[in-house]
């Protein structure tokens, strides 16, 4: 009975050997790859957010406000005009 037991525990480790020895060789060539790769400039990342915005003018307030304030402006005067026209008449 104590031979059947031990029969069952029995494990190749040739196989695990080489699977071992393969995961380090990846390990290395991965470690590898990521040392040449650091030295690499990141050219597409280096610029700064800053700089010409590519924004529709009619998003920028500074050019929507002083439009919607000269409109009613506009507005508001030629009510006024109106009215002072009417009670002339």
């Amino acid at each position: 009975m104590g031979n059947a037991e031990s029969s069952n525990l029995i494990v190749d480790e040739s196989i695990i050997i080489e699977k071992r020895l393969e995961l380090e060789a990846q390990r290395r060539q991965v470690n590898t790859d990521k040392i040449l790769q650091q030295n690499i400039i990141n050219v597409l990342a280096g610029f700064p957010d800053s700089g010409y915005d590519i924004k529709e003018w009619t998003d920028k307030k500074k050019f929507v406000f002083p439009i919607v304030l000269a409109s009613m402006m506009l507005l508001i005067f030629s009510f006024l005009g109106l009215v002072i026209f009417r009670q002339t008449k």
